[in-house]
């Protein structure tokens, strides 16, 4: 089977005087099994994303990601929501 997975995202930054980030932006995701058109999917969503540049909870640069979408396209979840929350952080340097 052959598989082809896209992801495009646009997003705007803003940078904060006292430092850190925050970005927001549109995330879409498809998904097309060649072999298995039924596997097909499509997602489209809001993603964002903020970063501090001070320790916050006693972890260096902490970055906290959120995304939300609904599926487009999926024999499975069709017109369902869908989401995502990260928490992550550098070490060293």
């Amino acid at each position: 089977d052959y598989l082809v997975t896209t992801s495009a995202v646009a997003m705007y930054q803003h940078d904060y005087q006292s430092g850190g980030l925050l970005s927001g932006g549109i995330i879409h995701n498809m998904t097309h099994v060649f072999d298995a058109p039924d596997n097909r999917s499509q997602r489209l969503g809001v993603i964002g994303v903020r970063e501090f540049s001070s320790p916050r909870f006693r972890l260096p640069h902490l970055r906290v990601t959120a995304v939300v979408w609904r599926y487009l396209e999926d024999p499975s979840k069709r017109n369902q929501w869908g989401g995502a929350l990260a928490f992550s952080f550098r070490t060293g340097k």
